[in-house]
């Protein structure tokens, strides 16, 4: 059932240092829609920050499997947002995805939460944050 939807993204380098948080309300769109766009938009931005080895760390089970080939996308919107998700990963050398329960990603559910209730953000180290 469509709602009000969002996401939250938190992108880290290999040692774990934050390199990017990105908070987006999307209006009125599935769960799956707001995890599909979530996972696409944290793709590009790891292809924009240079990224070479990703590792997609995601409390969408649906996302997870259905990136990894796994499971299968029946749902139209869901099979256009995946295309694009693999255009961007076949740009890495190194991809793979992993489900994390939800209580080890509360950074990007806590940015998901104030983009439902502040509207978008975006920081990037080094610059200042934009509120919009």
């Amino acid at each position: 059932n469509p709602g009000a939807a969002s996401y939250g993204i938190l992108i880290q380098d290999g040692s774990g240092k934050e390199l990017k948080r990105i908070a987006k309300r999307l209006g009125s769109q599935t769960n799956n829609v707001a995890e599909w766009e979530g996972a696409v938009a944290g793709l590009k931005s790891a292809l924009e920050l240079g990224a070479k080895e990703v590792h997609l760390m995601s409390d969408s089970n649906l996302v997870v499997n259905q990136i990894s080939g796994r499971w299968k996308i029946k749902e139209p919107s869901l099979q256009k947002l995946h295309a694009e998700a693999i255009e961007v990963v076949k740009k890495f050398p190194s991809f793979d995805a992993t489900w994390i329960p939800r209580a080890q990603n509360s950074i990007a559910d806590q940015l998901a939460n104030e983009a439902l209730d502040f509207g978008d953000s975006v920081w990037q180290a080094g610059e200042q944050s934009e509120g919009q």
